[in-house]
């Protein structure tokens, strides 16, 4: 027999880890992983600043009015520090992937420019950009501070890059 002690906190983990299997006698609980671990992954396959901050919201308001939802909408009472945790993580990321409801965001300005100028370019039209930063590293102005630079926004191969990008980095950190 094996006894699990939990919490409000770790409850709701303890459930979805033991969907899989409980752990034996002399056996690590794998929940203490998967608590950080399961909130962080969602945040890296979800992220994107608008959808994570009104899932952030939700979480947010089911932690303040725990008492109200405990025998209201029970599942959201259990479920309502996952949900902060996720939203928390998925909002992070997409500061990092620089999406606010799948559309680009410019917080920085963008670290590389067009070599003609882009306001002639028609619809569709490629055009080629070079670095506006140090790329020999030798004390200029570094790369985009923080997350993805906006010139892939609306680059010709956008879509690929950053669902490759994504779905690469969901897998290292997975594996990882």
């Amino acid at each position: 027999p094996t006894y699990i002690r939990v919490n409000e906190f770790t409850s709701i983990i303890q459930v979805l880890v033991d969907t899989y299997d409980l752990p034996g006698y002399q056996e690590i609980n794998p929940a203490l992983f998967t608590l950080v671990t399961f909130p962080f992954l969602f945040g890296v396959m979800y992220g994107d600043i608008g959808h994570g901050a009104m899932l952030l919201m939700v979480g947010i308001y089911a932690v303040w009015k725990a008492e109200e939802l405990k025998f209201a909408v029970p599942e959201m009472y259990d479920a309502r520090y996952l949900l902060l945790m996720m939203g928390i993580f998925a909002t992070y990321c997409g500061f990092l992937y620089n999406d606010f409801f799948s559309v680009g965001l410019d917080l920085f300005g963008s670290r590389w420019s067009p070599v003609q100028s882009p306001s002639g370019a028609k619809p569709g039209e490629v055009y080629e950009l070079v670095p506006q930063f140090d790329v020999k590293n030798q004390g200029g102005a570094g790369p985009y501070p923080f997350g993805l630079d906006p010139a892939w926004h609306g680059a010709q191969n956008e879509l690929v890059y950053m669902n490759s990008m994504k779905m690469k980095l969901s897998v290292v950190l997975g594996v990882a």
